[in-house]
Formats: C-alpha cells, structure tokens, sequence
C-alpha cells in the first residue's frame, strides 16, 4: 500500500518488518487475552446465577475502566510504531506525544460525554485529532487540526436528522460531510510556509464505491475482497488536495523515535485504525 501510494511522484516506504509485528501481536494478546478473558467469567458468573448483582455491577463497571486504562496506551503505542517506520524520500515521520497527554485528553472527554449523555461527543473527537495530530512531525513539517467541537456538532445534529426522516438514504452524505470535516480542518507548517488538506467525499460517491465493492465481494465468493481494498484506497487518496505554498524539496529529516508493536496490534484487535 505504502508503495503504491505515491506524493509528488515519489512513493511512500514503510520500513516495519514481520517480526516486530509479530512479537507485538504476542504482547497485545497477553493483555488483550486477560482483558477478555475476565469479561466471559463476569458473563458466565452472572448467568449461571453464583454471582450477585452488585458485584457483577462493578465488575463491568472496572472491565470497562481497564479498558479506558488500556486505550490511551494503545493508541500512542500504535502512533509511535508506524509513523517511525513511515518514510518518504527517506524522511521518516514521527510521534511525540506522550501517553500521560493521551490520559488527559480521553478521561476528561469520556467524563464529559457520559455526564452530557453523549452531547460532549464531538468536542471529544475533535479534542483526540487535534492531540494526535499537534504530535506528528514530519521531518521539519509540524501538522496541527483546527476543526471545533461546536462544528461537528452542527454536522452530526443536521446529519442524523436527515438521515431519520429520509429512512437512512441521507447516511451517505453525513458520512461524506464527516469524512471532509476531519480532512478540511488538517493544517502543515514548515517556517513560514503552510499547506491545507481539503475533502471532495461525496454521499453519491461512497454509497458507489460501498455498492460496487459489496457486488464485487459477493460475486467472486470473497476471492474479489483485494480489489475491492484497492478500489476504496484509491477513492480516498484521489478525493483529497493538498493546498498551499509548501516546498516539498526542503522537507529535511527531524529526530526518528523508536516504538514496538504492541499498540498497532492491540488496535488491530479492536479493528481500529486510526493512522
């Protein structure tokens, strides 16, 4: 993918190897396994009748918070891993921030959109994007998102409204709208120069790319499943610009930070792939 992906004529190159991913496989599965394992003797103690009410109450309630312990680690660890072995004209990317920022950020957005009842939730998404995106570094390029929570929120209100009174037809557009929020609101900056990201994902577009990938799937038994991959890597990478005065010719190389891959495989484990 990283090959065939290709800026300013020159391809990307993703320099992590199978063993790294595969030690930090095991990693996750050690803590993911547990994580799991205690929530089926939860489960199985409450419907077999042995466990009282209460202490199943706040057994959940711990498995849930291991689980908000465990996230901030992940994603920085996954951050850390794949943007150090991202490279492009052997200028490596990277992430500097901190899982103690990370903690910081999702308690205080979890706490804010449980005691709101989820109203807080855009300001929370946004509040992650723009931690994630402030610590990337590319070469001497910083990146930052300028996107507001009220924004989103205006987005996601009118989209799910829509989406209700047209029996979902309008699902596609509010994906598309959500889509070019988080992309039109990415900012670079190098010295005195700046470049913005823009989205042309369109409703009508995606519900084509997820109509025909689904017939191509179906068709071929699974075995067109490669194509279909393709298809929407290229939708995505060709419905953004770049915008701006950039000079992509005085990228020069930062400090490269070293990470295993037990954050990337723990995402992976959740189907989460926030890179």
């Amino acid at each position: 993918h990283y090959g065939e992906t290709e800026m300013d004529g020159t391809p990307f190159v993703f320099h992590g190897t199978g063993n790294e991913v595969f030690k930090g496989f095991i990693k996750a599965l050690v803590i993911f396994g547990g994580w799991y394992l205690g929530f089926f003797a939860l489960t199985f103690a409450n419907e077999s009748g042995t466990m009282n009410p209460i202490i199943f109450l706040a057994g959940m309630l711990i498995w849930q918070f291991v689980l908000i312990l465990i996230l901030p680690l992940a994603i920085v660890g996954s951050l850390k891993y794949r943007l150090s072995r991202s490279s492009w004209r052997g200028i490596h990317l990277s992430y500097n921030g901190t899982v103690k920022s990370m903690y910081k950020v999702m308690i205080k957005g979890f706490l804010l959109t449980v005691v709101t009842f989820g109203i807080y939730a855009p300001w929370f998404y946004v509040a992650i994007r723009k931690e994630i995106m402030t610590h990337i570094k590319f070469g001497n390029v910083s990146f930052d998102f300028v996107g507001k929570g009220g924004s989103l929120f205006g987005y996601m209100l009118l989209g799910g409204f829509l989406t209700i009174i047209t029996l979902y037809l309008y699902i596609f557009q509010f994906q598309a709208n959500i889509m070019n929020f988080y992309i039109d609101h990415i900012r670079a900056k190098k010295g005195a120069e700046r470049l913005r990201f823009t989205g042309s994902i369109t409703g009508w577009g995606l519900f084509k790319l997820l109509f025909v990938n689904g017939l191509i799937i179906l068709v071929t038994f699974g075995l067109g499943t490669p194509h279909a991959i393709i298809r929407s890597m290229r939708y995505y990478l060709t419905h953004f610009e770049l915008e701006g005065n950039l000079d992509f010719n005085t990228i020069t190389q930062g400090e490269i930070s070293e990470a295993d891959a037990t954050g990337d495989s723990f995402l992976d484990a959740f189907e989460m792939d926030i890179v």
